[in-house]
């Protein structure tokens, strides 16, 4: 998990057996908000022991916990690496809005010198 402000890269191999049984895939964003804001206290990161990370949720006052469940993702034929990657993206675009896309390459004109 993250602070909420960015996802890390979502793995493929988490997702094997969804494409081997083809049963689809049920991505689901989750935020926590306190006062309109990302709440940085609910998220359980890095060192943090749970019972540590416990008190400091309890001590604190009441935060929101919002859940969107997006569109389930069909599995069936898909490489592991490509449904990893589609579950990111409309993961990502919950969250944050719209994904950044590469920008095309485009072809280079040869000049004459």
């Amino acid at each position: 998990t993250t602070d909420g402000t960015r996802l890390r890269t979502f793995h493929g191999r988490l997702l094997s057996s969804a494409i081997e049984t083809g049963t689809p895939v049920q991505p689901v964003a989750i935020r926590y908000v306190r006062d309109g804001k990302p709440d940085h206290i609910a998220p359980f990161i890095g060192d943090d022991d749970l019972l540590s990370h416990l008190r400091r949720l309890f001590a604190n006052e009441v935060s929101d916990v919002h859940i969107q469940l997006l569109e389930p993702i069909a599995s069936q034929g898909k490489e592991r690496a490509a449904l990893a990657f589609e579950a990111q993206t409309v993961v990502q675009t919950a969250l944050f809005g719209e994904v950044a896309q590469p920008a095309e390459a485009r072809p280079s004109t040869a000049r004459a010198a």
